[in-house]
């Protein structure tokens, strides 16, 4: 039996769309005190700097595509729409429509969370972290390009893929569909990495790295990422991807009418 082939066209429009996000983000406003702290341990300019996580991200990009377009198919896990897209079909719609409605309560129930868990953790997060958030905004596109688009292509369609792809390969021998068991914890592992990259950015944001602040930032990032996690495994990638975006859209309205919710 042959082998499929590599989908060369979804690959390009999957790495399309996460470089996209993935350039966004060097229009995001570093706070000058951070820059400066930066600077100390790396003489670069603010530029260089950005460009510095630039092509560190695309590196992790190109190889998160790569694995997704790769061992998606094995593990029946998919992006319905990219690939209607590029195999130009003519029922795009049917592709999309069913995960809207699961992506508009995946992107709520996940926001909800993750404001329940703020509203906890609050008091014992350091006040400079607090104050820091609040001046540290991040453009509305970036989140809805880096957050939305980028994040999902290399945790859920990169990450999430491959663990799942190894638990089927390694502990169930290639048989059949994937057990449940593997798909739920491929996608908390992811989540949980999902939550720990978010770390290094918000310690920049705080003089103190607290065990509250380090629980509040893995957790509370791992809580929607199981919510995007699911989206993917049960839905479609382009699930994961508006939920996140509207995430994003939500947190966006919300803090533009309540400033204290800016981290």
């Amino acid at each position: 039996m042959t082998k499929p082939a590599f989908n060369k066209p979804l690959f390009a429009l999957l790495w399309s769309a996460g470089f996209v996000g993935e350039l966004s983000t060097l229009w995001i406003n570093i706070p000058l005190d951070i820059l400066a702290e930066v600077a100390d341990s790396a003489p670069l300019s603010p530029l260089a700097i950005k460009l510095a996580g630039l092509v560190q991200s695309v590196v992790f990009l190109t190889i998160a595509t790569w694995v997704g377009v790769k061992l998606s198919p094995k593990v029946s896990l998919s992006a319905p729409f990219s690939a209607a897209v590029v195999n130009r079909s003519v029922h795009l719609r049917q592709s999309i429509q069913p995960q809207l409605i699961p992506a508009v309560l995946g992107g709520f129930i996940g926001f909800g969370l993750t404001l329940i868990w703020f509203a906890i953790l609050k008091p014992f997060l350091p006040s400079e972290f607090l104050s820091a958030g609040s001046q540290m905004t991040v453009p509305f596109m970036v989140r809805l390009l880096k957050g939305g688009i980028a994040e999902e292509i290399v945790l859920r369609w990169g990450l999430m893929t491959f663990l799942l792809w190894a638990f089927w390969r390694f502990l169930q021998g290639r048989k059949g569909r994937p057990r449940v068991e593997y798909s739920v914890i491929s996608i908390l592992i992811s989540a949980i990495v999902f939550g720990l990259l978010h770390l290094p950015a918000s310690a920049m944001l705080s003089p103190q790295v607290t065990p509250a602040l380090v629980l509040y930032i893995v957790v509370g990032n791992a809580l929607f990422g199981s919510v995007a996690g699911y989206l993917y495994w049960r839905i479609g990638l382009e699930s994961a991807i508006f939920a996140h975006m509207l995430f994003h859209a939500v947190l966006t309205i919300v803090q533009s009418l309540a400033p204290s919710l800016s981290t």
